[in-house]
């Protein structure tokens, strides 16, 4: 789950990222956190990007 609010439940993420925004597509896309402030573990990307679809660069974002 990806959150952008503390958890009110107060659980513990696998991992914490803090980077700036013009960053996140970057480390998304990579998997790459180096030079990234981050807190736990890295395989979570990983784990993150192994049920996300590839993007379709044709997708039709507006349609008439």
């Amino acid at each position: 789950m990806l959150i952008h609010y503390p958890d009110p439940a107060g659980g513990t993420a696998d991992l914490s990222v803090t980077l700036p925004l013009h960053r996140l597509a970057g480390v998304l896309a990579t998997g790459d956190i180096d030079g990234v402030q981050h807190e736990g573990d890295a395989g979570v990307l990983r784990r993150l990007a192994s049920v996300l679809d590839e993007p379709r660069p044709d997708f039709p974002i507006v349609t008439p």
